[in-house]
C-alpha cells in the first residue's frame, strides 16, 4: 500500500559535450543515473540539489534551471510503499571538475557506493541509464540543445 511520497532532485551538468553521470551500487544493485538525491523535510528543491552536489561531489552550483519533472506514476524501486516524483535541473558550475573520488554513504538503510564520470552527450546514452525518468530528462536536455530533431519529448 502506498502511503509516502519520495521527492528526488537531480542535476544535469554538461561540459565540452559531455555530461556528468553517477554510477551507484546499493547493495548488489547497479545504477547509472544523474547526480542528486532525496528531498528532506523542510528543504526546498534547489537547496536539496545544492546539498547533494556538495555532499557527493564537493562542488558548488553557480546556476540552475528546471528542465523536467516526472508526470507519470512511479513506484519506488526500493520501497514498495513510496511513490517517486523526480525533478531535474540543468546546472552550471564555475569550478573545475576533473578529479572524482568514489564515496560511500548510507541510502535506504543500505551501503551506497558512488563513482562519477563524464560521458559523451548523445541520444544513445539514454539506453544505458537505469531509470525511465532519467531517460526522459536526457531527451529533454538533448532537445533543448538542438541535438534531437522533431517535437519536444
Amino acid at each position: 500500500m502506498l502511503d509516502k511520497f519520495n521527492i528526488r532532485v537531480y542535476g544535469l551538468l554538461v561540459k565540452d559535450n559531455k555530461i556528468l553521470l553517477s554510477q551507484e551500487r546499493i547493495d548488489q544493485r547497479q545504477m547509472l543515473k544523474f547526480p542528486g538525491g532525496g528531498l528532506k523535510f523542510g528543504e526546498g528543491l534547489k537547496d536539496a540539489l545544492l546539498r547533494e552536489f556538495t555532499e557527493e561531489l564537493q562542488l558548488s552550483i553557480a546556476k540552475m534551471e528546471q528542465l523536467y519533472t516526472s508526470d507519470d506514476f512511479i513506484q519506488s524501486s526500493f520501497r514498495s510503499n513510496e511513490q517517486v516524483i523526480a525533478i531535474y535541473y540543468r546546472v552550471w558550475t564555475n569550478e573545475s571538475l576533473t578529479h572524482f573520488r568514489s564515496t560511500q554513504k548510507t541510502a535506504y538503510g543500505k551501503r551506497n557506493f558512488l563513482e562519477f564520470s563524464w560521458r559523451e552527450l548523445k541520444h544513445d546514452l539514454a539506453e544505458e541509464l537505469s531509470f525511465d525518468t532519467d531517460k526522459q530528462a536526457l531527451n529533454k536536455l538533448l532537445y533543448s540543445l538542438n541535438k534531437v530533431d522533431g517535437p519536444s519529448p
